[in-house]
């Protein structure tokens, strides 16, 4: 068992989530990053008993929706939600 804090990053397999845990500080804690197939975070009840089970104690939000550059640009909407 580790005595380094648990972090729950979100979205860790992303470009930002990745270089989370490539920074150098990153050996300090312990983190747990499931992919949305493993923890859908739009099922409230879910993400409830993700914490509940793993009680992190930091919460880094870096998951969200992505498509490129020309998906931004032709459906620039989409990706706020």
């Amino acid at each position: 068992m580790s005595n380094k804090p648990l972090v729950l990053l979100t979205g860790g397999r992303g470009m930002v989530g990745r270089n989370i845990l490539e920074h150098p500080m990153a050996q300090h804690y312990s983190f747990v990053s499931p992919t949305s197939n493993e923890l859908d975070l739009r099922d409230f009840l879910s993400v409830k008993s993700f914490f509940d089970k793993t009680a992190p104690e930091f919460v880094i939000h870096a998951a969200g929706r992505v498509g490129g550059i020309q998906a931004n640009v032709a459906h620039p909407v989409d990706f706020f939600g």
